[in-house]
């Protein structure tokens, strides 16, 4: 990756950040993404940029990393071009509270009562909830009520999360996002 130097300092990939930054700004409406060539750490470089304000969705990347941390305190260096090596700035959503919820919870039910009025007998349902504002219990009594509502029989047969590479500290809540159910229809 060939980088460039821009005139408040920070570094920019030259040809390679487009995609990255339609991808960011997409998820996040604040995106903003800072690039170096060389630092101690990209989660130290974040660290300040959220105690300076920055909005969530801020991604800093690097090409070289001196002093990495990972989980339990492991600390770590990766030479320039051996890893991909990036941090980026969550902040929990702002919204007035549980006006959102409770209408991403009714939106919830609705889905799964339509698959569970179109399943045949013997059938599958997967379904999945990707906002960590929603609690794997929520999810679960959505999906019970949705089936008493359609007249129907379900057993939960599995619960899963996110991939491993996607780990949930157990003091961030929200970095438990992904909550899924797979359930057997009678």
């Amino acid at each position: 990756m060939e980088a460039c130097q821009r005139k408040d300092g920070y570094e920019t990939l030259r040809g390679a950040e487009r995609p990255l930054l339609v991808a960011g700004a997409t998820a996040f409406p604040g995106f903003s993404f800072r690039w170096v060539s060389r630092t101690p750490s990209t989660q130290d470089l974040v660290r300040a940029a959220a105690r300076a304000g920055a909005a969530a969705g801020h991604l800093v990347a690097a090409g070289e990393q001196t002093a990495g941390r990972g989980r339990q305190g492991r600390r770590w260096e990766a030479p320039p071009g051996g890893a991909l090596l990036a941090s980026i700035l969550l902040r929990p959503r702002t919204t007035a509270e549980g006006v959102p919820l409770a209408a991403g919870l009714a939106g919830y039910k609705e889905i799964n009562l339509r698959a569970l009025k179109v399943l045949g007998p013997n059938g599958w349902l997967v379904t999945c909830s990707c906002s960590y504002h929603v609690e794997e219990a929520e999810l679960t009594a959505v999906v019970h009520e949705a089936a008493r509502d359609a007249r129907r029989r379900i057993r939960i047969v599995e619960r899963r999360s996110q991939a491993g590479d996607h780990p949930v500290h157990p003091a961030m809540p929200e970095t438990r996002y992904l909550k899924c159910l797979i359930v057997a229809v009678e």
